[in-house]
């Protein structure tokens, strides 16, 4: 058996335990080596958000480069996608909207990085492209790196500028964020310290542009423990993470061992549950009924728990700004308006209700829903309606069983 294979049956194992960190790393490096059923999984892995933030670029890529070699489920995912795209862009011309853009990497094959041109600094001629050198690459989608190359990819110092603004300097590793970086953001925010994996990974700075600074560790992207977090006034608390889920505050710093103790919770976001994941299918039946561009808020979610209702709504919000579709109306100022009309998050509210939130804050589509109990299982319900008309856009159901996750929150 080759070395790959063994890499990969060691892959299946940490996926079936659920160990989605891991499986990203190694998914990664073999599907980096051209392991066609790693570079599928690893496409899934994008798109489902398993151990990784969800990306639909780097999805469709390494689905692309799997289909390449043959791989039959990778070409069906990426038919879906299209499919998707037809589906979404016939909606938007019925409705007068511009095409959607998040799957425009259908359109592009799965080229590497364009060479160093001709008028590129060099910091030494050997003749040879596999020493380092410095130099300027611009990529499909307008982002520019500057600075040393191995093989045509960022390694040692460099700096790149994203199309979306944000930028990153620091250490590179074989084309990866690797080592000692500093990040900022368009929105003001800025981050200093440890990166590996192309992630933050290790202790970290978080600058805030309101002038707020987190101090903690990072794994794989997310906040794990206490993170120190001093305020413009000088006051110092700390931020209690567990797997990127914020637990509570605390005054003095809390050992990561502790968090499933002392949360309250036998286990927590260690790896999407079902709760998790009917979540996920939900947001993924709003963008396929909702036009793209629409201004959408999630109004409430009835259940007998309003920790429950919060979570639901945190990530159904969540997963809107992610996915980057929609125009989503700020959590504060939909709260503002349940508290003038009093009414809880996890409480009752008719479609008329909602209806006059929507109009109240120029929504175009509201969001609702409800937690039922039916016996060892609960039925998650979640409907869309289009403010304007009134009509239902969309309605998903789906029975969840009574995991660790929704237990601990009830």
């Amino acid at each position: 058996m080759s070395t790959l294979e063994e890499g990969f049956e060691g892959l299946v194992e940490l996926i079936q335990a659920e160990d989605y960190e891991s499986a990203f790393v190694l998914a990664s490096a073999l599907a980096e080596q051209g392991h066609a059923r790693s570079q599928f999984i690893l496409g899934m892995m994008y798109r489902q958000e398993l151990g990784v933030a969800k990306d639909w670029d780097k999805s469709i890529y390494w689905y692309q480069l799997a289909a390449a070699q043959g791989d039959n489920d990778a070409k069906e995912e990426l038919d879906s996608y299209r499919k998707l795209r037809a589906q979404m862009n016939e909606k938007n011309r019925k409705t007068g909207d511009p095409p959607i853009k998040f799957l425009d990497r259908l359109d592009r094959p799965p080229n590497i990085p364009q060479r160093p041109s001709s008028s590129s600094s060099s910091a030494a001629s050997t003749g040879s492209s596999s020493l380092s050198n410095k130099s300027k690459i611009t990529y499909d989608d307008g982002s520019v790196y500057e600075g040393d190359l191995i093989n045509g990819n960022p390694h040692g110092k460099g700096k790149i500028t994203f199309a979306d603004g944000n930028m990153y300097e620091g250490d590179w590793v074989n084309g990866k964020r690797h080592g000692k970086g500093k990040s900022a953001f368009t929105n003001g925010d800025k981050y200093e310290g440890d990166y590996a994996n192309d992630q933050r990974n290790g202790k970290g700075k978080y600058t805030f542009k309101n002038g707020n600074i987190g101090e903690g560790d990072y794994v794989n992207g997310k906040l794990h423990g206490s993170e120190k977090t001093t305020f413009p006034d000088g006051r110092i608390q700390y931020a209690i993470w567990d797997n990127g889920t914020f637990i509570r505050w605390e005054n003095t710093p809390q050992n990561p061992s502790t968090l499933q103790k002392s949360s309250g919770s036998s286990n927590t976001s260690f790896g999407p549950d079902e709760l998790d994941t009917a979540i996920r299918e939900a947001s993924d039946q709003i963008i396929n009924g909702v036009a793209a561009g629409t201004k959408i808020g999630i109004i409430n979610i009835q259940s007998s728990s309003a920790a429950l209702s919060d979570y639901i709504i945190d990530e159904l919000t969540a997963n809107a700004v992610k996915d980057r579709i929609f125009t989503v109306l700020d959590r504060q100022e939909i709260d503002l308006i349940r508290k003038e009309m009093n009414f809880q998050n996890s409480g009752n509210v008719d479609d008329k209700t909602a209806l006059q939130i929507g109009r109240m804050t120029g929504i175009q589509t509201i969001i609702t829903g409800t937690v039922s109990s039916l016996g060892d299982k609960y039925r998650l319900s979640i409907i869309a309606l289009n403010v304007q008309t009134g009509n239902m856009q969309v309605m998903f159901n789906r029975n969840i069983a009574a995991g660790k996750k929704i237990t601990s929150l009830m």
